[in-house]
């Protein structure tokens, strides 16, 4: 069963991520992506920029709401990583594109 310290534990260990998420366990901050326990619902909420906050879903059970957490944490990952290759390959070219203007 999922729950929140599996999550910490899995998104620590992710190298090179960068991204704001809470679980639960501190307020909620602008620009983040988390869960929280409200009226004994969970919330898989995420916040803005200005304040305010959307929620995207609500759970009778914590690992409910922690395995879309993670889906979402795992997509932003993917996303993130796309990113770097894509800029890594961009560098590339434009290095070998310098290097054959020279040549």
């Amino acid at each position: 069963m999922l729950d929140r310290e599996k999550i910490r534990k899995e998104v620590e260990s992710w190298e090179s991520f960068s991204y704001n998420y809470n679980l639960g366990d501190r307020p909620m901050r602008h620009n983040e992506l988390g869960i929280r326990l409200v009226d004994g619902k969970w919330q898989l909420y995420r916040s803005f920029e200005r304040g305010g906050y959307n929620v995207i879903d609500t759970f009778d059970k914590e690992s409910d709401a922690c395995e879309l957490l993670l889906y979402y944490l795992r997509s932003e990952k993917r996303s993130q990583e796309r990113h770097r290759k894509f800029k890594e390959q961009q560098r590339l070219k434009r290095e070998e594109e310098l290097k054959n203007k020279k040549g």
